[in-house]
């Protein structure tokens, strides 16, 4: 009875055995594609993070590029503008006289329209420009003193003119002191036009460059020669009271963009800073030069000056 029995064991655990064995193999199976199928999604989630970042990327490699292109034709169209604009600027007539007496303290130019063929006219329109008339030409137009000494004379013979050409003091009839304060003559008045026109080509950038639409860097070529040589203090007593005269023009008519220009450069040329009162230190006449911006000061604040000393 053992024999059969335990041959009847044997059998079972032969049967048992391969079916062990195939359900292990199963299992291990299952497992081994279970483990492989979340390597696999853990993979493709990998992928997708590594491509989402590549496309941010990308994408900001896009923007960037783009950023650059528009900043370069940005800059482009500005200097286009920058250099049509001064072109027309450097070609005003006006302007280019009002620089060459800016750079020059006594030179004759021409500061009248040559007389036309055949007119008859001995009057050539050029004068001798200096400092003094300069200042007298750029003082405010309620400044109490150098009135043109020629508002009240007599005008002079044709014999006279045709002997000599009219002086800076000079008025005729027909070309009387302009209206404004005191009056100016006409080659006073002719000479304020000149720093005008001058003055709101400054004023013109300077308000670009206060609002951010020019940079020191775009207009330095352009205007930075002619900023620094104003503010330059290494100047005879002359041209210290001229700066001070038109330092104080600017402040009389409200150029600011002129002084947001002058300060994008380092030059603070307001009537009470240093620099100012420095030229006032090493001016020909300090007393009229400290009368000058006291005028100034008072006809900001409503209040003007009564009395004013010559400033020559």
């Amino acid at each position: 009875m053992s024999r059969p029995t335990e041959r009847h064991g044997m059998l079972r655990i032969t049967f048992r055995l391969p079916i062990g064995l195939l359900l292990l193999t199963a299992a291990l199976n299952a497992a081994a594609d279970c483990t492989a199928a979340q390597t696999d999604a853990s993979g493709f989630e990998r992928w997708k993070f590594l491509l989402s970042i590549l496309g941010y990327l990308g994408a900001l490699g896009a923007f960037a590029v783009g950023l650059v292109q528009y900043r370069r034709a940005d800059y482009w169209k500005r200097s286009e503008f920058l250099a049509k604009e001064m072109k027309e600027y450097f070609a005003d007539p006006k302007v280019m006289l009002a620089l060459t007496m800016v750079d020059w303290g006594e030179r004759d130019i021409q500061l009248f329209e040559p007389p036309k063929p055949g007119s008859g006219s001995v009057d050539s329109g050029e004068r001798a420009i200096d400092r003094a008339l300069q200042c007298q030409a750029l003082r405010p137009h309620d400044w109490p003193g150098l009135t043109p000494p020629a508002a009240a004379t007599k005008p002079p013979s044709s014999d006279e003119m045709a002997s000599k050409p009219p002086s800076s003091d000079m008025v005729t009839q027909k070309g009387a002191a302009t209206s404004g304060g005191t009056g100016f003559s006409p080659e006073q008045a002719a000479i304020r036009d000149c720093y005008d026109r001058f003055l709101d080509g400054f004023e013109r950038v300077g308000n670009y460059l206060s609002g951010k639409l020019l940079s020191v860097k775009d207009l330095k070529p352009y205007v930075g020669y002619w900023v620094n040589d104003i503010a330059n203090t290494q100047c005879d007593a002359a041209d210290s009271l001229w700066c001070v005269y038109l330092f104080a023009y600017i402040e009389f008519y409200s150029f600011l963009g002129v002084q947001a220009l002058f300060r994008a450069f380092d030059h603070d040329i307001r009537i009470d800073g240093a620099l100012v009162a420095k030229f006032v230190d090493q001016s020909a006449n300090k007393p009229a030069a400290l009368a000058l911006l006291a005028h100034v000061k008072a006809a900001k604040t409503g209040v003007v000056s009564a009395a004013a000393p010559d400033a020559w």
